[in-house]
């Protein structure tokens, strides 16, 4: 049987001084962690992100309107202007978030630029006759960034108009989202968010429940030497398996 590429990580040299920082005790609750990982490549991420989206706003029966969820300061203000293009990225915005989804985005506006739009303005949504709003993100885990997206979106009085009216639908896309952020993302939207592939957590690992408690106590217990203690499973505690 063909091994992932995560089951060959432990023997590597990179994956041994990894394993080789924890307790020796720990070394195979370690091995067992690098093991469940769920690699995804730059190439696969861009190549299935693209081709979800082209074909999700190719069966439009309008332009298509996409937009990067991204950070949101106050999600009462609208995020829309009238006449000018939406921010993609905020200052400092990391190009290995949603500064990647943008390139995306911008890239397949530059391939169909009659019916696709790159964080368009309310007027462009407009003279276009935009009748699908797309929102795009890497990873949904607790849903929490999407729904602040989503209402700084709607905190713009036109949207809720053409909303209330019929002539704009939203949709969410996203390379992969936790069965707890597809659920709360997907009662904001108009249909069920579209991901290319699901995604599995260190909750609900193929091994004994012992197994597993064990490997979710070591997380949170190394957590503690660094930075991110107070996240030990991720924002929310979704414990996400996805590295992109």
């Amino acid at each position: 049987m063909t091994r992932t590429l995560s089951q060959r990580l432990p023997e590597t040299a990179r994956g041994q001084d990894w394993i080789n920082q924890f307790d020796t005790a720990d070394h195979e609750l370690a091995r067992r962690l690098l093991e469940s990982l769920v690699l995804v490549s730059g190439i696969e991420f861009e190549r299935q992100l693209a081709s979800l989206l082209s074909e999700t706003a190719l069966k439009a029966t309008g332009p298509t309107a996409f937009f990067a969820v991204r950070e949101w300061p106050d999600s009462s203000l609208s995020y829309l202007y009238a006449d000018q293009e939406a921010d993609a990225v905020g200052a400092g915005g990391d190009i290995g978030s949603e500064g990647r989804v943008a390139a995306i985005i911008r890239g397949l506006c530059r391939m169909h630029p009659s019916q696709f739009l790159n964080h368009p303005s309310i007027n462009a949504m407009h003279d276009a006759k935009c009748r699908l709003v797309v929102l795009v993100d890497d990873f949904v885990g607790s849903g929490d960034r999407v729904a602040e997206f989503y209402a700084a979106l709607w905190a713009n009085r036109t949207i809720r108009s053409w909303h209330s009216l019929g002539l704009i639908r939203f949709a969410l896309i996203a390379y992969a989202a936790t069965n707890r952020g597809e659920q709360r993302v997907s009662k904001l939207i108009d249909s069920q968010p579209k991901l290319v592939r699901g995604c599995p957590t260190f909750h609900d690992l193929p091994m004994r429940h012992q197994e597993r408690s064990m490997l979710l106590s070591a997380i949170k217990k190394y957590a503690t030497y660094t930075e991110h203690h107070r996240y030990p499973l991720g924002y929310g505690g979704t414990g996400s398996a996805p590295v992109f």
